[in-house]
């Protein structure tokens, strides 16, 4: 089951949102791929599709409509540290948010 966030409030985020992340010694930034935040942060505490924003653009009286995949991916950054929040669009990191709970595990980015 999928979570849907109208888009306007996942651009909002995505505004809002961080550009990096560290990950020990390794920094994870907004344009990275899905592939390179695995490489450099390891596996995701939770990864969930959110929604599927879509873009339209009138082009000569029609409609050109572009659709991308949203998904957030959840790091529990270490005890007593806020989890945080990574925004993928297309496969692409579009920006990072701390969450709104602290984590339990041992640190693994700031």
């Amino acid at each position: 089951m999928t979570k849907t966030i109208p888009i306007v409030a996942c651009i909002l985020l995505m505004q809002s949102a961080q550009a990096a992340m560290r990950c020990g010694n390794h920094l994870v930034a907004a344009g990275d791929s899905k592939m390179e935040v695995l490489l450099r942060c390891g596996p995701p505490t939770l990864a969930e599709p959110v929604s599927v924003s879509s873009y339209e653009r009138y082009r000569y009286g029609g409609v050109q409509g572009y659709a991308y995949p949203v998904e957030v991916w959840h790091y529990d950054c270490g005890r007593g540290i806020l989890v945080k929040r990574l925004f993928f669009e297309g496969g692409f990191l579009r920006g990072v948010e701390p969450g709104r709970i602290r984590g339990t595990g041992p640190q693994r980015c700031n």
